[in-house]
């Protein structure tokens, strides 16, 4: 710790060394002047502040993830105590279109995108004969279009199921299968998150402030795959009717 300290720390102890070996002073004899005992005091000090800080940004950093961790199970405990979630399901596939729909300078939205996600995200089988004319249209008779597309998939998965009661596990297992997907992923990146703002730390930036501000980002990128995410459980999942009456489901 001594040999970084300032240039008289550093003559001070090749003094001492020169002492011991030549017999002048004895090996381990405390240094007794007062800048000695300022310095060491100081270096305690600043130790037990490095400290404090530390905990302090530890306690930070985990009331983030509380509080991110409790959104995540508030709305998951309402998906499972409602008794219709159709209201829900309409909202969360209005917002996968309309997060699909948004102008991106960097990956603008093609014809050929729209068809790769539809393909991908809402059924395998899709007839591509109508896309061509309603992507020509854009703006709202594409979103209409997109939505009726996305509506027809989904009451037929319905028919699929013999009971209501049936359908609604499903419709609530797909969202619930959705949260738990996004929010594993969104653990793993605030561990690493907090790695990087203190790294970030060393060239004299606000950890605190850095992983409040990207983990509020990658938040935000959650909920948006949670959007699509729950979507697509619930367009292209699969069904195994068993011999008893009861299904097997086969998410995407």
């Amino acid at each position: 710790m001594l040999e970084n300290g300032p240039a008289w720390v550093k003559r001070a102890r090749v003094k001492y060394e020169q002492q011991v070996a030549t017999g002048k002073r004895p090996e381990g004899q405390p240094l007794t002047k007062k800048r000695f005992k300022n310095l060491v005091r100081d270096v305690q000090s600043i130790a037990a502040n490095g400290q404090r800080g530390a905990r302090s940004q530890t306690l930070q950093f985990d009331e983030i993830f509380r509080l991110q961790r409790e959104t995540i199970y508030q709305f998951r405990n309402k998906v499972m105590d409602q008794a219709d979630v159709d209201g829900l399901v309409a909202k969360l596939c209005d917002r996968a279109l309309t997060t699909l729909l948004t102008p991106n300078r960097q990956d603008p939205l093609t014809f050929e995108g729209i068809l790769d996600y539809l393909f991908n995200n809402v059924d395998y089988n899709y007839d591509r004969s109508t896309l061509w004319e309603n992507w020509q249209a854009g703006g709202s008779q594409l979103a209409s279009y997109l939505k009726t597309v996305v509506e027809q998939r989904l009451a037929l998965q319905q028919k699929r199921f013999g009971a209501a009661d049936q359908f609604l596990y499903f419709e609530k297992l797909s969202i619930l299968k959705a949260i738990d997907h996004v929010w594993i992923e969104q653990v793993d990146n605030l561990q690493q998150l907090r790695q990087v703002v203190n790294s970030r730390a060393q060239g004299s930036r606000n950890p605190i402030y850095e992983y409040q501000r990207d983990a509020r980002l990658s938040f935000e990128q959650m909920t948006h795959a949670f959007w699509q995410t729950a979507l697509r459980n619930l367009m292209l999942s699969t069904f195994t009717i068993n011999s008893d009456g009861t299904m097997d489901v086969d998410f995407p």
